[in-house]
């Protein structure tokens, strides 16, 4: 859109806009700021060509794609992932759609993304899944109710499991209790082993978040949304505790 103005004779700017609804001669678009109740006087064609869409796996529900790389790109953005880093994974029925090993969580793409079969963990694509596979079909196998699972690297929480100990219980805060509440911890295993997964799927059975010794933090929910929701409070927490 050109604008103009009874006091500005040429136009003052170009705006792209959307066109939400149209009464007679008036279209309804949306943004548009006014100045100086400025008229549109003027209707060109944004000819731009529309950004491609994210093609998926014909394994992978787009649905599903999708929420898994805006929860890397989200939890990138918030300092619970780092460079290659961490996981997120959702169950699709009888499979788990999962981030492949060495995958960038602030830049995911659909070919960032493998599939498992659950029973047995065989490989249904050709990208390869996480190395934190075992932990993720554990914790879906033992829970029920886990239909995404995020596994982060929190900074502020390992800093304070360092210090041999995670004080969220000791905090004077309402909402300190009902998070802490949630999160329970296991021994340290190396990354990547059995041992670790049927650790962390074990403590799942009651626990929606476990943190790893020595790794991170590992957080379920019944939607990836309430899975990354519960890192950031736990991390939330774990910054007021420092700060004490």
């Amino acid at each position: 859109f050109s604008t103009r103005s009874p006091d500005r004779p040429t136009p003052i700017g170009l705006h792209a806009v959307r066109i939400i609804g149209r009464e007679g001669l008036r279209l309804k678009v949306h943004p548009l700021e006014v100045i100086n109740g400025t008229p549109v006087i003027d209707i060109k064609p944004d000819n731009a060509p529309s950004p491609a869409k994210a093609e998926f796996s014909s394994l992978v529900n787009p649905e599903t794609g999708q929420a898994i790389l805006d929860a890397g790109r989200d939890g990138w953005l918030r300092g619970l992932f780092a460079g290659f880093n961490g996981n997120v994974s959702m169950r699709q029925g009888e499979r788990v759609v999962i981030t492949a090993t060495g995958s960038a969580k602030g830049h995911l793409a659909p070919r960032d993304l493998a599939v498992v079969d659950l029973a047995t963990g065989a490989p249904l694509t050709s990208a390869r899944a996480s190395s934190e596979l075992a932990v993720h079909l554990e914790v879906y196998r033992n829970q029920p109710l886990a239909q995404a699972i995020v596994h982060t690297h929190p900074p502020k929480l390992l800093a304070l499991s360092l210090r041999g100990e995670i004080p969220l219980l000791d905090l004077p805060l309402f909402e300190g209790r009902v998070f802490a509440d949630k999160l329970t911890r296991v021994p340290a295993h190396h990354p990547g082993t059995p041992e670790l997964g049927q650790a962390v799927g074990l403590a799942s059975r009651e626990f929606e978040a476990v943190f790893m010794d020595n790794h991170g933090l590992v957080c379920r929910g019944e939607s990836i949304i309430q899975a990354l929701g519960l890192s950031e409070e736990l991390e939330s927490l774990a910054g007021i505790a420092m700060q004490r």
